[in-house]
């Protein structure tokens, strides 16, 4: 399962890790763990995610998709679509 995990951040709000998790086949999932590495919380993510970036010191995650770009609150999981302008 670790080689799915493509994406990580660290979260100091929260003072956790936070994951993509790609699987070949199935959902994609995002995953919140522990520093012990105990999984605290798993969100399924049905778009692929192609890169990353993080802002405001790992707080938000910005997900580059076909879909365009998806910025997740990594503190309560909210996330918005960034659109062009």
């Amino acid at each position: 399962m670790a080689e799915n995990f493509r994406h990580v951040l660290h979260d100091p709000v929260t003072n956790t890790w936070v994951a993509v998790h790609e699987p070949p086949e199935g959902k994609n999932s995002l995953f919140r763990f522990n520093n012990n590495g105990e999984v605290l919380e798993r969100r399924p993510w049905d778009l692929r995610v192609s890169g990353t970036a993080t802002m405001r010191g790992g707080r938000t995650l910005i997900l580059i998709t076909a879909e365009g770009g998806q910025v997740v609150n990594c503190a309560d999981w909210s996330v918005h679509g960034l659109e062009a302008t």
